[in-house]
């Protein structure tokens, strides 16, 4: 019979523990970034329900608020209904709708970009954004900007 060196075994185990912790990592990412992305899906759709009923077109409504306190009281554990946030919703709707309306599954693309990203991109478009502005240039403008969003952050 084979005698074991448990300094062998030891080092194999500590190896397996290492891997493991390595994989729930990686898990943990994946599923985080399904998750986002599943909002993200979420906030394009809630953009598009505000701008086909246009219940935010009722001047002094306090449309946003409102919406925001019912949220709020429908989902008490639940985070990103504030008034500002649902408004990002429109905008992020806004800004993609007409390449959304050429090619669906643009929402599955911009699922790959973290909210806070498209937060920052929306607050820099409003600022230079155009309303009639073809809908390419504003694409390349949002990927120019993203892939030197580090730049502009600083």
């Amino acid at each position: 019979m084979k005698k074991i060196n448990m300094n062998d075994l030891t080092h194999e185990y500590k190896s397996w523990i290492s891997e493991l912790k390595t994989r729930y990592k990686q898990a943990q990412i994946k599923a985080s970034v399904a998750v986002n992305g599943e909002l993200l899906k979420f906030y394009f759709d809630l953009g598009k329900d505000i701008s086909e009923k246009q219940f935010a077109n009722t001047y002094g409504s306090a449309f946003y608020k409102t919406l925001s306190s019912d949220l709020i009281v429908e989902f008490p554990d639940a985070k990103g209904f504030s008034p500002t946030n649902l408004k990002y919703s429109f905008y992020f709707y806004d800004l993609y709708k007409a390449e959304f309306q050429n090619r669906p599954q643009v929402v599955d693309d911009l699922c790959r970009i973290p909210w806070g990203h498209h937060r920052f991109i929306i607050d820099k478009i409003r600022i230079i954004f155009l309303p009639n502005i073809h809908w390419k240039v504003q694409l390349n403008l949002l990927l120019f900007l993203n892939m030197n969003l580090p730049n502009f952050i600083q």
